[in-house]
């Protein structure tokens, strides 16, 4: 059975974690699910989610709660960074370019954080060539997450 890659994980977890506190409060997980699954979802869903995540009931989740749920319940499919790239390479070229990535922070603003607006920005205008493969997101996403841990760890 094919499993998620652990930095994929943490990457993701990390992109969510707006405080930088390593915990996902109940708002950071009901706007990752939102983000990844492109639509909406309630507060007593939240809750229903929160009650599986959370085994410890501690109203927060942790990364290794997150990455137990990722692998053991979510069927391997394009989940986290794959996915969040995808998002912005709307002609599947492998590239996101400067029009796709602003067309998608154009419908999807009201959905991000300005945390993640400047990160996204960061990622795809770092380039000369005004594209970003997606071997450039995952070497940015890394960077991303080290500097967290770093951060957080101070």
């Amino acid at each position: 059975m094919a499993t998620y890659d652990s930095d994929d994980i943490k990457i993701l977890f990390s992109l969510f974690d707006a405080d930088k506190n390593g915990k996902l409060d109940k708002k950071e997980v009901k706007e990752l699910i939102e983000f990844v699954s492109g639509g909406g979802i309630d507060d007593d869903d939240i809750a229903k989610v929160m009650q599986v995540i959370d085994t410890n009931k501690d109203d927060i989740i942790t990364i290794d709660e997150f990455e137990v749920i990722i692998t053991k319940h979510v069927p391997m499919t394009p989940l986290g960074v794959k996915k969040l790239f995808n998002t912005f390479d709307v002609n599947g070229d492998g590239y996101v370019d400067k029009n796709e990535f602003n067309q998608i922070l154009t419908e999807k603003a009201g959905d991000l954080s300005e945390q993640k607006k400047k990160f996204f920005t960061k990622i795809f205008t770092r380039d000369d060539n005004d594209k970003v493969s997606y071997q450039q997101f995952i070497d940015s996403a890394t960077e991303h997450y080290r500097n967290y841990v770093a951060n957080r760890d101070t």
